[in-house]
Formats: C-alpha cells, structure tokens, sequence
C-alpha cells in the first residue's frame, strides 16, 4: 500500500478508536502546544507531578493578499493527531466580501463516508449540515453560510461539535475549543 495510505488509514482508525488523540495545533505564534487527558495528567504514586500542559491555543487569524488584491482573513484552528502530528481537521471561518454573511470551510482527511456529509454544531447552536464538495492530495473540503443568527452560538459557545462517518459508516466526532473565536472574529475584515 501507499504510505499515504496507511498514514491516513491509521489516522482515521485511532479516531474511530476513540482514542484521545486530538490536539489543537501550532499556534498563531509557531509554538507547538499541547493538551493532555486527565489520565496523563495524574502523577503516578511517589513520582513527581509534571507540570501542566498551556491551555488550549485557541483560534488564529491568517491574512494574505492574493493577486495583489484587497487582504482577506480568516479565522481558524487545526486538531491533529496527538502522537503524529497529522492533521484531522481544520475549520476556517471568513467574513465574505459584503461583510454581511459568513462563510465556514471545513477540511477533512481522505478516508470519509461522503455521502453521510458532515454536521458542525456550535454550542447549543442549530447544526449545520454541510455537504463534501470537493477532495484532493490534501483531504476533503465541506463548506457552508453561517447565518447571522447562528452565529452568537460561535461566540457564546464552548465547543465546536464536528461530526463525519469513516468509511465502515461509524461516526467520528470531534470538540474543537472555541476559546478565542470570538476575538479572533472581531479582527476579520
């Protein structure tokens, strides 16, 4: 098999294991930051207790200026695969050119039961069915409007539910934090 395969392939098995694997990636800073479950994070009897792993990281803001254009920003954070460092999934968020709506792309890995699409749900937000619409060399891409009403449960919201089926049709489920989408938002333009 193709080493991409079988990378991809562990990637989506330890997520159907359920396995608590996912970590937020790199921060806007470049500096890598990680979490640990409660299990790691007790101190085994007589050793010493490690320090605490930093918070999660939050969401950042990556602007550029394609063809010399007006700059665009988008929101957004990445999960990966706590012993790798493989990506899981990726949420970017924007403010399209009328300032007025919002637009969401979720990117996915290879590996994905397209049909069954995805759902994201924002805090006790309404969720939102979104539909693969595309697959490359990278992954899978789902995107979709946020409606302005849907949006207060982005910035009051704790986490951001994503869920998608693997190719057996079991549901992986992913929480990413949403701590730090609110200011992150407010410097869109």
């Amino acid at each position: 098999m193709p080493r991409i395969f079988l990378t991809l392939t562990y990637a989506v098995a330890a997520a159907v294991l359920g396995v608590a694997l996912v970590q937020p990636a790199e921060a806007a800073d470049g500096k890598k930051k990680t979490t640990k479950t409660a299990q790691q994070q007790k101190p085994k009897a007589g050793a010493k207790a490690a320090p605490q792993a930093p918070s999660q990281p939050g969401w950042a803001v990556q602007c550029n200026n394609p063809g010399g254009e007006e700059l665009t920003c988008k929101a957004l954070q990445t999960m990966t695969l706590r012993k790798s460092g493989k990506r899981l999934v990726t949420v970017s968020v924007r403010r399209n050119k009328d300032a007025k709506s919002v637009a969401m792309l979720v990117h996915l890995p290879h590996g994905l039961f397209l049909p069954a699409g995805i759902v994201v749900k924002a805090g006790k937000g309404k969720p939102l069915n979104l539909v693969v619409q595309t697959c490359d060399a990278r992954g899978c891409y789902a995107g979709g409007a946020i409606k302005a009403a849907d949006l207060d449960a982005w910035f009051d919201g704790k986490i951001l539910a994503i869920a998608f089926q693997n190719l057996a049709k079991k549901t992986i489920n992913v929480q990413m934090p949403l701590k730090g989408f609110d200011d992150a938002f407010a410097k869109l333009k």
